[in-house]
């Protein structure tokens, strides 16, 4: 039997609000609240990144499609956990 690891390509986000109580609330996928905002969204992300990603309205989640830029606080913690292995 084989075996492989994989990351996905893509990265998956939720839009969301704050209730009344100030509480954290995703926006289903198949809400009319998500039929409303989204194209705003989606365009948002066009507007402030181009070509580089686009949101998408996918099945299960939204998603990020492009590629993301690392922070420099990721960068690094990378090279932190490489001199802790390597």
């Amino acid at each position: 039997v084989e075996y492989t690891i994989g990351n996905p390509c893509d990265t998956s986000v939720a839009l969301c609000y704050f209730d009344k109580y100030d509480n954290l609330i995703p926006i289903d996928l198949d809400s009319d609240l998500m039929d409303e905002i989204f194209p705003l969204a989606a365009s948002i992300v066009e507007d402030e990144f181009g070509e580089e990603l686009a949101l998408e309205r996918t099945p299960q989640t939204l998603t990020l499609v492009g590629e993301l830029e690392e922070g420099e606080d990721d960068e690094e913690d990378e090279e932190d956990e490489d001199e802790e292995y390597g």
